[in-house]
C-alpha cells in the first residue's frame, strides 16, 4: 500500500507541469472532511449520491468513496455497501481510499465481526467483480495525499487527451483514401 502511494507521488511529481486550479466537492454527509494542504484545491461540500470526493465539473466521470478502516470492514457487511458500488462503477475513475493497512487487516485491528481473510475476499470481489480499485493508503494523511494526486492526475490526463492530435493525412498513404 505504501509502494503504491509512492508511486503516485512519483508520477505527479514527474507528469504534473503547471498546476491548475480546481475544487474538489465534498459529500455534505463526510463526518471528517478531508483538509487539503495545495494552495490548488479548493473545496465545496454539497450532497453527492455517490461517492464522498468529486471534482466539480467532473462529478459523473469521477468518484472517490472514503473510508476508515472500521467503516470500510464493517460496510462489507451491509447491502448498502453493495448498492453504493453498484453507483460508483458506472464512473469513468473511481475508487474506494481506506485509511488503514492490509498489514492492519492482517491484525485484525478493527471492530468488525468479520474474519480479516474475508475480509480480503471481499475486497478482492470489489476490485474484480465492480471493477473498483481499493486502495489501502495506511493513514489518514497518506489517504489525503493520494487523493491529491489523484484529482491532479486525473484532470492531466485529460490535457493530455485534449492535445494529442490525429495524424495527418500524407501524400504517402493516398491510396487509403481511394
Amino acid at each position: 500500500q505504501i509502494h503504491f502511494y509512492r508511486l503516485y507521488y512519483i508520477i505527479s511529481k514527474n507528469s504534473i507541469g503547471d498546476k491548475m486550479k480546481y475544487t474538489i466537492i465534498i459529500d455534505e454527509q463526510e463526518k471528517l472532511p478531508y483538509s487539503f494542504s495545495s494552495p490548488n484545491i479548493s473545496t465545496k461540500r454539497l450532497s453527492l449520491k455517490t461517492g464522498d470526493y468529486t471534482i466539480e465539473g467532473h462529478e459523473g466521470a469521477f468518484s472517490l468513496e472514503r473510508k476508515s478502516l472500521d467503516d470500510y470492514t464493517n460496510s462489507l457487511l451491509l447491502e448498502r455497501f453493495y448498492k453504493e458500488l453498484e453507483r460508483l462503477k458506472a464512473f469513468q475513475f473511481k475508487a474506494v481510499i481506506v485509511e488503514g493497512s492490509l498489514e492492519q487487516i492482517r491484525r485484525r485491528e478493527y471492530s468488525a465481526s468479520i474474519p480479516s481473510e474475508e475480509v480480503l475476499v471481499r475486497t478482492s470481489e470489489i476490485m474484480i467483480k465492480y471493477g473498483i480499485p481499493v486502495i489501502f493508503c495506511g493513514d489518514r494523511q497518506h489517504a489525503i495525499h493520494l487523493v491529491e494526486i489523484l484529482t491532479e492526475t486525473y484532470l492531466n490526463s485529460l490535457k493530455v487527451k485534449k492535445n494529442v492530435r490525429k495524424p495527418r493525412r500524407t501524400m504517402q498513404n493516398k491510396e487509403d483514401i481511394l
